[in-house]
């Protein structure tokens, strides 16, 4: 047979060829139709979910949508819109800067997206971007108190307080807005409580349930002083919308601000919360995370953002570690409009400088950085500059010592002291082995004060007993109870505080027979250590259901026996033995400083249809703990009671 190949070898092989490119050509369009086709309709059905409010559904499939559609469809104005629509309505911090940067005008455009993403580059302290989003819409805007407010937020979160005030004495309202205004006018009115609380009320009666009202009116109570009314608000707040980033931040800020490292934390990343967070909340969490507990988090970062590569190198670092050269090369991602990780990065690399004893770098990078250092920890900044100039130069120079709350002894000498008013035993000290982990101890940084604890020294230089006190506690904060057991007896310190926290552990660990005879001891202490023994050593005993021993050891304390929590055990100890009448006699002489008896007296005039009393008695345990839910709901429940009892 004669092959037709060899016959019309450029025929044949040209027709092939044709054949071949068509087929190819014919198969790629209709991969482009049916694509094309299958974008379409995910786009279409996007839209629908977003018109219908079911924008978690919409969101799911804008990835796929995009991926499937071409670049014109990404970017025609409508689909845009959707996209945008979506993100505010989800508070999709994340996603929503993404479209930014690649859409700006599109959202300069749109008059809801220009509002988010001004209160966003308020978050971020973004004023630059914040002015050019004021100037697109200056003169048109026909959303008026939102941009008021808006102009109020930049003002307050900028300290132009006289700006803000007088902001606020030159506008008026109705409804929701005058809520809004007259929680500004309360802020306003701070050197007269009582017509803060007045306005206040008057704010929340119009908007109990808005989170901005209440965000604002925990703002007044913290400036006020009343925390336990401001964490109440900003949790009420967070818990009405748990889905928007900002109210979250705000709770854990508030933590923050108070020293509450652990709650502050949690308030950002729940251990029991899988759903990825926000970058910046991530980044907060991880470094709060780090130094605070010594633990690392998994890089369960929203996306798309440009940390991601960061975060991931964190993520991945060692237990010891605090930075590396992989973080530094990815950090050169980080956009410089509107991040806060850089703060975070920059005091990473601090600590890890101190780390591997390489004290002079960290000092040139404090002075070098002082804004990124302000914004993360500006008084723990500036006392550790302190102390780093004295170790490296010997000098002690001056800083600013104003604390806005109490601060650990050791923290506030160091502070206040100079190289002509400190005593050479102290200077030994700050020059010694142990001076890092006593400061970063004193401030709550439990991690770092573990990592930075020395374990070559002589015998003969033993910490103080109050360091190995803080580091037994934070060895237990960070790694559990007989982690701490075995930091405590390395220290070879058998001061009565060691002793009791000795006890006390061993206590937790279930080995009672080991802790009872130490607590017994010191339960004779007329020191605090003497007080809380009783209180360790009674509850020991009470639990389980030793009545005799565990008054015994209560007795040994005087001033524990007298106490408000010495009453209360008394007053347990009664009813385990059936003497409901001495229970309830001592619960009524101590119920004006207890919440216990203010509970357990309540419950006794409810059980015997008392409304009006146990009315009383929950509104002054309410009063003693004014943030437990439960309280409230008792409350509702007598109210109830007592309307159905007199209709």
């Amino acid at each position: 047979m004669i092959s037709l190949f060899r016959r019309y070898p450029i025929a044949s092989a040209s027709t092939l060829t044709i054949v071949l490119f068509a087929g190819c050509f014919l198969a790629k369009a209709w991969r482009h139709t049916i694509d094309g086709q299958t974008a379409l309709r995910l786009r279409e059905q996007v839209k629908l979910y977003a018109q219908t409010g079911d924008f978690e559904r919409a969101h799911a499939l804008i990835s796929e949508a995009e991926l499937r559609s071409r670049d014109t469809e990404r970017r025609d104005a409508d689909w845009v819109r959707t996209k945008l629509d979506v993100a505010i309505a989800l508070r999709d911090i994340n996603g929503f800067e993404a479209l930014a940067e690649a859409y700006p005008d599109a959202i300069l455009e749109a008059e809801a997206a220009a509002l988010f993403w001004g209160r966003i580059c308020i978050h971020a302290r973004d004023w630059e971007q914040l002015e050019l989003i004021k100037r697109r819409w200056q003169g048109r805007a026909s959303r008026t108190e939102s941009w008021f407010f808006l102009e109020l937020s930049e003002d307050l979160a900028r300290g132009r307080t006289q700006e803000a005030r007088q902001r606020i004495r030159e506008s008026q309202f109705s409804g929701d807005a005058e809520a809004h205004r007259l929680i500004y006018q309360a802020l306003e009115e701070a050197h007269d409580p009582q017509k803060v609380i007045e306005l206040l009320v008057e704010a929340y009666r119009v908007q109990p349930q808005n989170t901005d009202v209440r965000t604002f009116l925990a703002n007044a109570y913290e400036a006020l002083g009343r925390d336990s009314l401001a964490q109440r608000e900003y949790l009420a707040a967070y818990l009405i919308d748990r889905d928007n980033p900002i109210l979250r931040d705000n709770l854990a800020e508030f933590y923050l601000r108070r020293g509450q490292l652990t709650r502050a934390i949690t308030a950002w990343v729940s251990e029991n919360d899988k759903a990825p967070v926000p970058d910046f909340i991530w980044f907060k969490a991880q470094f709060w995370n780090r130094v605070a507990r010594g633990q690392t988090i998994p890089a369960t970062i929203a996306k798309p953002t440009p940390l991601e590569p960061v975060a991931e190198a964190l993520a991945e670092l060692p237990r010891d570690r605090y930075f590396s050269s992989k973080i530094d090369h990815a950090r050169g991602v980080i956009p410089k409009r509107g991040y806060s990780a850089e703060n975070y990065l920059v005091w990473l690399s601090i600590l890890e400088a101190l780390r591997v004893g390489d004290e002079s770098t960290a000092l040139d990078q404090l002075q070098g950085e002082p804004s990124a250092i302000a914004m993360v920890s500006p008084l723990l900044g500036r006392a550790l500059m302190k102390l780093l100039s004295f170790r490296l130069h010997d000098v002690l120079p001056e800083v600013d010592a104003d604390f806005e709350r109490p601060q650990h002894r050791f923290f506030r000498e160091l502070m206040e002291s100079t190289t002509s008013n400190t005593p050479t035993r102290a200077l030994d000290f700050l020059n010694g082995p142990y001076a890092l982990s006593a400061l970063f101890a004193s401030v709550g940084w439990l991690g770092t004060a573990i990592d930075y604890w020395p374990t070559n020294v002589q015998p003969l230089d033993r910490p103080p007993t109050w360091l190995s006190y803080a580091m037994g506690q934070a060895h237990r904060h960070c790694a559990g109870n007989a982690k701490a057991l075995a930091f405590l007896n390395s220290t070879r310190d058998d001061a009565e505080e060691i002793v009791l926290l000795r006890a006390e552990l061993l206590l937790a660990e279930g080995y009672k027979e080991q802790s009872r005879p130490l607590l017994e001891t010191l339960a004779s202490s007329t020191s605090d250590v003497g007080y809380r023994a009783a209180w360790l050593g009674a509850m020991s005993y009470l639990e389980e259901g030793n009545l005799v021993d565990a008054h015994k050891v209560l007795m040994t304390n005087t001033a524990f026996a007298l106490s408000v929590s010495g009453q209360e055990l008394q007053a347990r100890i009664a009813l385990a033995r059936g003497l409901k009448g001495e229970a309830k006699v001592i619960y009524g002489r101590i119920a004006e400083s207890s919440v216990e008896a203010h509970v357990y007296l309540a419950s006794q005039a409810f059980k015997e249809a008392d409304w009006e009393k146990a009315k009383q008695h929950t509104q002054g345990a309410l009063a003693l703990a004014p943030n437990q839910p439960g309280l409230v709901r008792n409350l509702q429940l007598i109210s109830e009671k007592s309307r159905c009892a007199n209709p």
